[in-house]
């Protein structure tokens, strides 16, 4: 049925893409730099050179994201695909780790990574990332 005139097509819905950063984006932006930030004070709280560097390979995954999270403002869909690739990695690192009884470097990597998987697939920030921008 057509609410429109007799001899025309349906009117159509438009929808406009955002004009700021979705609350899921920025909220996915803050939790991989403060993951990163405590992984810094758990690196530095290790007693040694070599747990500290056992330490923030086990954050790798998440400290590339964090530099990925610089560009989310300007950024397209590659981003947002790449950071989501990048926190299943971690998620299965995580998982690693906590199979070997590591708490510290499976449960906090592993919260951090599936909220980067779960806000970065919500509807708002696929809105934000694949919107139209002007060069």
């Amino acid at each position: 049925m057509s609410f429109g005139p007799p001899d025309q097509p349906p009117y159509q819905q438009h929808t406009y893409p955002p004009l700021a950063m979705p609350d899921s984006v920025r909220a996915t932006q803050i939790v991989v730099w403060a993951t990163a930030g405590v992984s810094v004070l758990h690196a530095f709280a290790a007693g040694s050179a070599y747990s500290a560097g056992y330490i923030v390979g086990g954050y790798f995954m998440l400290w590339v994201i964090a530099l990925l999270a610089l560009f989310y403002p300007n950024a397209g869909g590659g981003v947002r695909t790449a950071s989501i690739v990048l926190a299943i990695f971690q998620i299965l690192f995580a998982l690693s780790a906590l199979s070997r009884k590591e708490a510290l470097l499976g449960v906090i990597p592993l919260g951090a990574a599936i909220t980067v998987v779960v806000l970065l697939r919500r509807d708002a920030a696929d809105a934000w990332f694949s919107r139209p921008r002007s060069r």
